[in-house]
C-alpha cells in the first residue's frame, strides 16, 4: 500500500511537474485566508483597477463573441 502511494505521488509529481515541497504553503485556517486575501488586495493598484475598468466593454464583447467561452484575456 506504501508503495501504491509513494507510485502516486511520484506520478504526481511528474504530471503537475513540481513538487509539493517547491510550491508556497497554503493558509491553514480561516484567519490565515483573510490575511492573505487583505495582503494581496493590499497589492492592486488604482492604476490597475482603472486599466481593467477601462477595457472592460473590449473584454466582455470578446467574450460575447465567443459565445462565452475564455478569450486571450
Amino acid at each position: 500500500m506504501a508503495q501504491s502511494i509513494s507510485r502516486l505521488k511520484s506520478d504526481r509529481k511528474s504530471v503537475e511537474g513540481t513538487d509539493d515541497q517547491d510550491s508556497p504553503a497554503g493558509p491553514r485556517n480561516l484567519q490565515d485566508l483573510k490575511t492573505i486575501c487583505v495582503e494581496e488586495w493590499a497589492k492592486i493598484t488604482p492604476d490597475h483597477c482603472d486599466r481593467l475598468a477601462s477595457s472592460y466593454r473590449k473584454r466582455l464583447e470578446a467574450v460575447t463573441a465567443n459565445k462565452g467561452f475564455s478569450t486571450k484575456y
